[in-house]
């Protein structure tokens, strides 16, 4: 009888045990903005991640105008961003590291392709201090590029932002090797009952269909910049005009050799 009351009370223990983990998991929700510079952009963009301990949402690059130019604050340098009201966003499911990701083609021409990243992140023993919080360290390559990402030592959720997850903690920073993306964290608020936003709509293709598409759009935009530039140079022949636009589409993860 002695043994089977230590069992019992093993058992009861344990799922208690279990009990609080899911608990204090379910705790770690909440709402995390930052700022992001990817491949081919010149600017820090506004992003925002809502995220549970099952599933996450990214949104960035949102704006009223289709096309629009943000601009440095001397207004010498800009990028163009074709979007929408609704953004670029990326859904994914942590449990299977599944994603599905809407980004803005052509004027009022949103794709949605389905994307599966798993990084085979390399934890290191270093820490820091980042906007507040204790964070670790982890290295990682993915498509083509080598990475750095800190992550939250007390908020033990797989979540990050834009395609970034599956570390022991949320990511607060990630950092590349040549300095062509960068993202690190603005504001966080956990929050209780979140609920995960559905993806806007757009048309639904393969993944290499989504890159034929934006092959085919970004040199459509080329020729139509060029254009321009001919036909301002024509006008004012004595002021050289340079076409800032690179003639092949920026390396990105989907597009890298």
């Amino acid at each position: 009888m002695g043994k089977m009351k230590k069992s019992i009370l093993l058992i009861f223990i344990v799922f208690c045990s279990l009990q609080l983990i899911a608990q204090n998991n379910d705790e770690f929700t909440g709402i995390a903005n930052y700022s992001i510079r990817l491949a081919g952009d010149i600017f820090l963009f506004d992003g925002k991640l809502i995220f549970t301990s099952t599933e996450s949402f990214f949104v960035y690059k949102q704006n009223k105008d289709k096309r629009w130019i943000k601009e440095s604050d001397d207004r010498m340098k800009g990028q163009l961003v074709i979007t929408d009201s609704n953004g670029y966003q990326i859904y994914t499911d942590l449990r299977n590291k599944k994603m599905k990701v809407r980004e803005i083609c052509r004027v009022d021409q949103a794709l949605i392709y389905s994307d599966s990243v798993n990084i085979k992140w390399q934890l290191e023993d270093e820490q820091k201090i980042i906007k507040g919080l204790k964070c670790g360290k982890a290295q990682g390559h993915f498509r083509g590029r080598d990475y750095i990402a800190w992550y939250a030592l007390d908020i033990p959720s797989s979540a990050g932002p834009w395609k970034f997850n599956g570390l022991p903690g949320l990511i607060i920073k990630v950092e590349e090797s040549k300095n062509e993306v960068f993202i690190v964290l603005s504001s966080l608020k956990m929050e209780e009952n979140i609920k995960i936003p559905h993806l806007a709509s757009g048309t639904e293709m393969s993944l290499q269909g989504f890159l034929k598409n934006m092959e085919a759009s970004y040199e459509e935009e080329f020729i139509k910049n060029a254009a321009a530039i001919n036909q301002l140079q024509s006008e004012f022949p004595d002021i050289e005009i340079n076409n800032a636009m690179p003639q092949k589409r920026p390396v990105t993860e989907l597009n890298y050799k």
